[in-house]
């Protein structure tokens, strides 16, 4: 992820620094970024409290040594070996800053429009921190929409029960660029949200998710065919058998 953002390119290092730094308090005391990173604890607490702001410099030095030091890349492997309950895993509010941070990078890389959440909660708040952070439209799908403004399918969730996805008509304009957010990835159903989507006029483009299996995601889009899609899993699981070698 830290491959996520240019900071040499970056128009605005001093607000990547504090949104760093936000995401990064949620994991580690001052103290421990101190030691990860070799800046003061008083100068990064400073700035992540706006006692101080940094200088252009400092804050890209700053920047540099976070890359550097793959810290976020730690906080991953460490979140990825240590789930047991994937919902407490979601509860953490460090976990959706972070998705959002990085789903972020993706929404201008591919000049998104749109973000379209999962009918779950944490989909939901995840599509609602990208849409407070940079401009686009946000859609919050529902089992309850009625036919006359929405379009509805079935979905797969969790032990192979299936769940209405509906999405407001407005949210699927053929100029609409969508990135769907998932929280937890269920096998089938990245194929079973593109097709509908395509079935009405539009597509995703990317596909963000928070929680799920690599390979199974990515074989379930080889078999989709059609315009690439894009997608983006944060946390990978880990197999037991996996953690045990």
């Amino acid at each position: 992820m830290s491959e996520a953002y240019d900071v040499e390119e970056t128009k605005n290092p001093k607000r990547l620094l504090l949104d760093m730094l936000r995401i990064l308090t949620y994991f580690y005391s001052f103290r421990q970024l101190e030691k990860k990173l070799g800046f003061p604890m008083q100068s990064l607490w400073k700035y992540h409290t706006l006692r101080t702001v940094p200088e252009k410099e400092t804050a890209i030095k700053i920047l540099k040594r976070i890359q550097e030091s793959r810290i976020v890349e730690e906080i991953i492997s460490e979140l990825a070996h240590s789930v047991s309950d994937v919902y407490e895993l979601l509860s953490n509010i460090g976990i959706l800053e972070l998705a959002s941070f990085d789903a972020i990078e993706l929404v201008k890389q591919y000049k998104i429009n749109t973000a379209i959440s999962a009918p779950h909660t944490y989909s939901a708040a995840l599509a609602a921190l990208i849409s407070s952070k940079i401009r686009v439209s946000m859609c919050i799908t529902d089992r309850l929409y009625t036919t006359s403004n929405s379009v509805c399918t079935a979905i797969r969730a969790e032990n192979n029960i299936c769940i209405p996805l509906c999405v407001k008509r407005e949210c699927i304009s053929r100029k609409a660029r969508i990135m769907f957010v998932k929280s937890k990835h269920v096998k089938g159903s990245i194929r079973e949200v593109n097709n509908f989507l395509n079935k009405h006029g539009t597509r995703v483009h990317v596909m963000y998710i928070i929680y799920g299996d690599k390979e199974q995601i990515n074989d379930e889009i080889e078999h989709i065919h059609g315009e690439k899609l894009i997608v983006k899993i944060l946390i990978g699981s880990i197999s037991k058998k996996s953690s045990r070698s």
